[in-house]
């Protein structure tokens, strides 16, 4: 069944300035924390730009498991998200009647977004064919090719979304090089 939004066709040129517009998450780290759903970690930072509109950047990650998706949502245009990757999952259909019968079927991973007509499509490029299995379990490398994608931190470092093992060392204040001797001594 095609997923259709028609704010996103009555404004699509906005939509699409907005997803192509620089924009920065002003973080060097990225906390996930629980979510409603018991099983996966979130957090949602909203993204800075030069105009008033709000669009927010959800990371998500299904506990126990490499699975985790990137989102923008505008709000203003639907209360799903309008641009997101996906890194394992179910194939996704382009039902819209112009694309080929033999790329209808799109794997995972891939990125969504919506066309001029308002339909969601899926779609995979060279860079996740070349990649798939590092965008499969890799949430950082994820993020980069997401960033790179939705023009999100374009000059200046990606925020490294933190795995729950990284997340409890640094909430315990471990210093993993307590007791390692950095000097040689070579006499």
């Amino acid at each position: 069944m095609k997923e259709t939004c028609s704010k996103i066709r009555e404004n699509y040129q906005f939509y699409k300035n907005m997803i192509d517009k620089e924009k920065h998450l002003n973080t060097l780290f990225i906390h996930l924390e629980d979510s409603s759903n018991k099983n996966w970690k979130e957090k949602v930072i909203p993204l800075h730009h030069n105009t008033l509109e709000s669009i927010e950047f959800v990371a998500s990650k299904k506990n126990n498991d490499p699975k985790y998706g990137l989102k923008i949502f505008i709000r203003e245009l639907y209360e799903k998200p309008v641009f997101y990757f996906d890194s394992d999952g179910p194939s996704h259909n382009n039902h819209d009647g112009k694309t080929r019968l033999s790329n209808t079927r799109v794997k995972t991973p891939h990125i969504n977004y919506f066309d001029e007509f308002g339909v969601k499509k899926a779609e995979r490029n060279e860079f996740i064919e070349q990649n798939e299995d590092k965008l499969q379990i890799d949430i950082n490398f994820g993020m980069k090719f997401f960033c790179s994608h939705s023009n999100i931190n374009k000059f200046v470092e990606i925020p490294e979304i933190l795995t729950e093992i990284q997340q409890k060392i640094e909430s315990k204040n471990i210093d993993l090089h307590d007791g390692v001797n950095f000097f040689i001594n070579n006499d």
